[in-house]
């Protein structure tokens, strides 16, 4: 709904600065473990949440709770992965990963970090 606007919090690459565009005021700061190299992305794919993912080996995407900052949860994202994409609504996201010579799409259910559902890629042999 384009209350919050979300971005990297100066020199802090694990961190995330949120301001609230209707209140003209930052939030504040959302934490995440130290990163090697910060995000490569940040969205904000519905109102009450925010999604960074991390881009160094073993990907996580994490996920806080807006307006709060609450940090709901990490969904492990594997090391063999391609960028993120996100349903209208915000209610999924999905990301495409290689494992063992097989290429399948995960769909991730936001509010639960559960995976909804893989689809096995045809092979480009």
């Amino acid at each position: 709904d384009g209350r919050y606007f979300v971005a990297r919090a100066g020199r802090n690459e694990s961190a995330l600065s949120v301001y609230d565009v209707e209140e003209k005021k930052p939030l504040g700061e959302l934490e995440a473990e130290r990163l090697l190299s910060g995000f490569t992305t940040v969205a904000v794919p519905k109102p009450n949440l925010v999604v960074a993912i991390n881009s160094f080996g073993n990907g996580k995407a994490h996920v806080w709770q807006l307006p709060g900052g609450e940090r709901l949860r990490d969904i492990p994202l594997g090391w063999n992965r391609t960028p993120v994409v996100f349903s209208p609504g915000g209610k999924y996201m999905a990301q495409s990963r290689r494992e063992h010579g097989s290429e399948e799409i995960w769909i991730h259910e936001l509010e639960t970090g559960e995976v909804a559902g893989k689809l096995t890629l045809p092979s480009y042999d």
